[in-house]
């Protein structure tokens, strides 16, 4: 990967990607083989290190039962306050929390349920904007949101990441077809890679996903 590039990683259930995920954080070891970050070795780095390098946006964001800014800073203890309002503004909340009388010292309960699915995905992007890392992981962030708030968080972070590293991990297609490269995960393995169009032209097990999932063939997932 190079950076400034969105990679894609696809496939059915149980295909790999969440372990894959876990090799990237470092999470697990390589059975065998090489990883290595920004040309070294993960093994010769410090674990703190390579987690750094790192912010993810799961599909389940964790929200804690205290303040609006408190849970803001979760993503960084020493982001400044203009730090806070600059991602705040740059995901679509300052109009949402400078509404609520307390602003950003209103309590939010556990997990957010006081929050709609689209909201609690703002949060965990200014949470990763905040972090300032340069590889933003999403692990099927829009998974959970309905149409619409799937349509205004894919085009949140298009518009507000588009200096970073982006990789994704992605059930459905549709949000990923702009991707500079998808990779096709199957039973562990690395069946198919390339952009949409060229996976479109291979018409192997991507093009019969996409079709699936469009309606156009039965659910291969």
């Amino acid at each position: 990967m190079k950076k400034g590039e969105r990679i894609a990683f696809v496939g059915g259930s149980g295909s790999g990607k969440t372990t894959l995920m876990n090799l990237i954080l470092g999470l697990f070891e390589p059975q065998k083989g090489n990883y290595f970050l920004y040309g070294t070795p993960v093994s010769d780095l410090d674990i703190k290190l390579v987690r750094g390098c790192f912010s993810i946006v799961s599909q389940e964001t964790f929200l804690f039962p205290d303040t609006i800014e408190q849970n803001l800073l979760y993503g960084n203890r020493s982001a400044t306050r203009a730090e806070i309002e600059k991602a705040v503004g740059d995901v679509g909340l300052a109009s949402f929390i400078e509404s609520l009388p307390e602003g950003y010292n209103t309590i939010l309960e556990e997990n957010g349920v006081n929050l709609s699915g689209g909201q609690r995905q703002r949060f965990a992007i200014a949470r990763a904007l905040l972090r300032n890392s340069e590889v933003i992981i999403f692990d099927e962030p829009t998974s959970a949101l309905d149409p619409k708030s799937e349509k205004e968080i894919m085009k949140l972070i298009d518009r507000t990441l588009k200096s970073k590293t982006v990789i994704s991990v992605a059930h459905k297609l549709n949000t990923v077809l702009d991707y500079d490269r998808i990779y096709l995960m199957d039973h562990g393995y690395l069946k198919e890679q390339g952009s949409h169009q060229e996976l479109l032209g291979k018409k192997g097990l991507y093009y019969q996903l996409f079709h699936s999932q469009n309606g156009m063939g039965r659910d291969l997932v």
